[in-house]
């Protein structure tokens, strides 16, 4: 069933006869065709209109409203009684003004037609001075209009620029007062056009007050068929529609509302995907209950522990599986309070919903909360939720070079020392050496010292490569020269070219030959020299071997001596090496900060930096800057190290460095410092005035109103057709202005493509948002059972609402309409 009306408030039923138009005279005769307007209502019923007014020009007829009422209703359509009234100007007497005068449906017809013809009687004997331009009798003073409007509960829709002679446009000193009469009845105005509203409010600008063009700003514009046929006015013009029922109590409410009910049909967004019933089955925690949900706003209302946060847990848990992320409840989780088997959702269609039937929840929420939350658990998680973000590559890239400097320090502190421990060793044997050869020193009468030439070794095996290189040389020359040879053939070129190449080849061959020659003569040389000195060597070495046993060893502790003497300066060199060329390496906190780079998704929220911390400022924070290295052996044991170290500074860099060679950390280190935790940042948002102030400096209202200024229609950007938005008491933290004026609004922008369901305990949000269903939860707590929840409709309007429950939803969510009233009178009489 559709939630939208489709209406004609002012129509000219039974025919031309029917209207009294204001040139006619009190002995006109009247005549009302009763079947020319079944056939109208047939073709209003053709083309879906759901109530019509019975607006004949200055005249009602009682005995053909009630055939008409009757036929109507068998075709399903209301019928409301009324007149379009020519409305005497009271500041320029000759001009009248079309207005349009509804009256409530149980108002006795007979009294209503009574009334007005008596007016229409006595206007008959006014003179001509006190008579609009042209008429007779048929017009109305403002007086006679008012009594008329009290006889049970009026509309009143005025021609906005629609009949320009007749508009209030053309009659603006006539708007002011009109206008206020919004504070005792609902008043709409009548165009073809809904930009004829805009023209209208320009026109009259200077004739009302700031809160009249306020107020028409937003009132009802409204379109009919006049005397128009229903299929033309369907197919050719803007038809009318309310968000609500076809009963006078939703047209009543739905003009009271204004134009958020009041709607054109290019405006309507029909949705197909919506949660249209909520059937609850008896259990543990809840009674039985079925609720009629409409596809706009939804509002959950009641006492605190009702119920109301529930019931968004179990729509969003039904529909996606999950529960609300945020809440205000005291209840963390319902899980064991109700049986999903229990809870039934169905669409439009009737058709139950669950899982697979691929709608989306939006869960909105309250950024104070979230940020408090954040704020005491992840801060930096903070930052992932608003949509910010921090690219670290470049980062990482200068942290990973950082900490590869540092194992190349404790690697050549590593170097250092083992050469230094070999150093040690070897100053030990020599110096053992030189004692033993003091010691043995008179008995080496008569040894000859003698020892091979070992660089004669290298040299020879130098030329002897040479020899090897020139031969393959010389292969290379003769298979070149086969290949050019072969060329020439193959080529039928000149047997000069070809004996020219054969005299090159002999010069190339002879030259390398020479050559080899030589380095073959050396190598002989010095292998005869090195046969030469190993001879000798042996003989000197038997010789002082049958001279004395103790002149051997004396021979080798000076041999022994002299290699490690070379070990130690070699060493030496090395070690002095990599003191000249040791680096210690640190981080610039300047370079550091500025390659990262701060993102954010969305135009109202912006990181900036303040610096980076690069302090180890105790033992958990080396622990964590250095992954597997601090601990128990092999590790390094926490307390060693003497922090805090600057990571700016070399001098500090290399005592931390340091610690973990003394200690003998035989792995590599492994580097790890989060720019989250080392980054000193700020969250700034931007505020009404389009400033960015950072978050810990607003205030929990402030925070409330930003979210849904700048974030909420970022959340729900992505969302289609099939998305249902849930919110938990949206009011918390706003200030009552906020919410009528910014959350009101856009709550109303939603509900025209958005499903709605809210909780909530605010009346700007139940009644000034204009909920198209209010939903009552009530909880029945007994000795024998914790809660008793149900559900139940309350709303004022639609096939569901009832004029009685206002009173009832008044004192829940505002103490009483009384209260209102009282609050309503101390104001406006302090503002008098």
């Amino acid at each position: 069933m559709s939630e939208f009306t489709k209406i004609s408030i002012h129509n000219h039923l039974g025919g031309k006869d029917a209207d009294c138009t204001i040139d006619k005279t009190h002995n006109d005769t009247r005549f009302f065709d009763i079947p020319a307007a079944y056939k109208q209502v047939d073709e209003a019923a053709e083309y879906n209109f759901g109530l019509l007014g019975q607006t004949n020009h200055n005249d009602f007829d009682a005995a053909a409203f009630c055939l008409l009422k009757r036929y109507c209703s068998m075709r399903s359509i209301t019928l409301v009684p009324g007149v379009e009234i020519d409305l005497q100007n009271w500041e320029n007497p000759d001009k009248t003004l079309h207005t349009v005068l509804l009256v409530d449906p149980l108002t006795n017809p007979w009294e209503f037609q009574s009334k007005l013809r008596g007016y229409y009687a006595k206007n008959a004997e006014l003179g001509s001075e006190k008579k609009p331009k042209g008429a007779d009798c048929f017009f109305l003073t403002v007086d006679q209009l008012s009594e008329l409007a009290t006889l049970n509960r009026s509309i009143i829709c005025v021609h906005g620029t629609k009949q320009k002679q007749k508009s209030v446009q053309r009659n603006p000193e006539m708007a002011s007062e009109l206008l206020s009469l919004s504070r005792f009845l609902p008043v709409a105005t009548e165009d073809n056009k809904s930009f004829h509203k805009i023209a209208l409010q320009n026109s009259l600008e200077d004739f009302l007050s700031e809160e009249n063009c306020e107020w028409l700003s937003d009132a009802a514009n409204m379109s009919s068929a006049d005397q128009t046929s229903f299929k033309k006015f369907s197919e050719e013009m803007s038809p009318t529609y309310i968000w609500a029922g076809n009963s006078f109590d939703d047209l009543f409410y739905s003009v009271l509302v204004g134009d958020a009910r009041v709607l054109r049909e290019e405006d309507l967004i029909k949705p197909t995907s919506f949660v249209s019933k909520i059937i609850i089955d008896e259990n543990s925690a809840m009674g039985s209950s079925e609720i009629d949900c409409s596809h706009g706003i939804n509002a959950i209302i009641g006492s605190s522990g009702s119920g109301k946060t529930m019931l968004l847990d179990l729509i969003k848990s039904k529909l996606i599986g999950e529960h609300l992320s945020e809440n205000t409840s005291n209840v963390s989780n319902y899980k064991g309070m109700c049986d999903p088997e229990c809870i039934h959702l169905y669409d439009s269609n009737n058709r139950e919903l669950n899982f697979d039937s691929s709608y989306k929840v939006v869960e909105l929420e309250n950024l104070y909360q979230k940020i408090i939350k954040a704020y005491s658990s992840d801060p930096a998680g903070l930052l992932d939720d608003l949509g910010l973000s921090i690219e670290s590559g470049s980062y990482q890239k200068k942290l990973d070079s950082f900490r590869d400097s540092m194992n190349v320090l404790l690697t050549n502190k590593r170097v250092s020392k083992r050469l230094q421990n070999e150093n040690s060793e070897c100053i030990a044997r020599v110096g053992d050496a030189f004692k033993f050869i003091d010691a043995n020193k008179s008995h080496r009468t008569g040894v000859i010292d003698y020892k091979p030439d070992a660089r004669m070794t290298g040299e020879l095996k130098t030329i002897n490569q040479k020899v090897t290189s020139i031969s393959e040389d010389i292969d290379r020359v003769d298979d070149a020269f086969k290949a050019l040879k072969e060329i020439a053939s193959n080529r039928a070129l000149s047997n000069k070219l070809t004996l020219t190449m054969e005299q090159l080849k002999t010069l190339f061959t002879k030259e390398l030959g020479d050559l080899k020659l030589k380095y073959e003569k050396q190598s002989r040389h010095l292998e005869l020299e090195q046969r030469v000195s190993n001879l000798i060597y042996a003989a000197v070495k038997a010789y002082n071997s049958k001279i004395s046993l103790r002149s051997t060893e004396v021979a080798n502790k000076e041999t022994a001596a002299d290699n490690d003497l070379q070990t130690i300066a070699k060493n030496c060199l090395e070690i002095k090496k990599l003191k000249l060329t040791k680096s210690v390496p640190c981080l610039d906190k300047k370079e550091l900060t500025s390659s990262l780079k701060l993102l954010s998704e969305s135009s109202s929220v912006k990181l900036e930096t303040e610096g980076i911390n690069l302090e180890l400022s105790d033992a958990d924070s080396i622990r964590e800057a250095f992954l597997g290295a601090i601990g128990n052996k092999p590790k390094v044991n926490k307390s060693r190290f003497n922090p805090p170290y600057d990571l700016t500074d070399p001098e500090s860099v290399d005592s931390l460095v340091e610690v973990f060679f003394t200690e003998g950390f035989s792995d590599s280190l492994n580097f790890s410092l989060p720019y989250r935790d080392a980054l000193d940042y700020t969250i700034k948002i931007k505020t009404d005035g389009n400033n960015f102030m950072p978050i810990d400096e607003l205030s929990a209202g402030m925070l409330s109103k930003i979210y849904v200024s700048n974030f909420l229609d970022e959340k729900i950007e992505d969302s289609g057709s099939n998305t249902v938005i849930v919110f938990d008491q949206p009011e918390s933290n706003m200030d009552k202005l906020f919410l009528l004026n910014v959350l009101a609004s856009k709550f109303d922008e939603l509900r025209k493509t958005h499903q709605l369901f809210i909780a909530t305990h605010e009346p700007l949000l139940v009644v000034n948002a204009d909920s198209n269903e209010i939903i009552l939860a009530e909880n029945d707590k007994t000795i024998g059972k914790e809660n008793h929840i149900t559900y139940s409709n309350k709303s004022f309007v639609g096939a569901r609402g009832k004029s009685e429950l206002v009173e009832n939803i008044a004192k829940l969510i505002d103490g009483g309409s009384k209260a209102v009233k009282r609050r309503s009178d101390i104001y406006e009489g302090m503002k008098s």
